[in-house]
């Protein structure tokens, strides 16, 4: 499984589980390191990331934003806040990729802006 991949499976486990908190989906992926290592990023840093996706909302509250996109933007800001070997430019290009995939052309240019607005702040 490639990156691409990698970051698709977790995207699934992550809407699953906000849409159903008890989820036992990640537990599919113990034997695959990148998915494990982010998911627990995710979610042992869930606050913070969410506070960040939050502090760069205008006019749309964090409720409002469809599970499928909020869950694309924790892996994008897990991936830049404690993945450093993984390119800003890279985590941004994924997380866009994932969204015309997933959710739909509107949210894709939502996720590049967001995102595109985190590389001169200070995180």
């Amino acid at each position: 499984m490639n990156r691409k991949q990698e970051r698709e499976e977790l995207l699934k486990v992550l809407f699953e589980k906000d849409l159903n908190s008890e989820s036992k989906a990640i537990g599919q992926f113990k034997n695959n390191l990148f998915i494990e290592k982010l998911f627990n990023d995710i979610d042992e840093n869930k606050e913070r990331i969410d506070s960040i996706i939050k502090r760069h909302l205008k006019d749309w509250s964090f409720e409002r934003l469809p599970a499928v996109d909020r869950a694309i933007l924790r892996i994008a800001l897990a991936e830049i806040l404690y993945r450093e070997e993984i390119p800003l430019s890279v985590s941004i290009n994924e997380a866009v990729e994932m969204a015309k995939k997933f959710s739909d052309e509107k949210s894709s240019k939502f996720i590049n802006g967001l995102l595109g607005n985190l590389k001169d702040e200070e995180l």
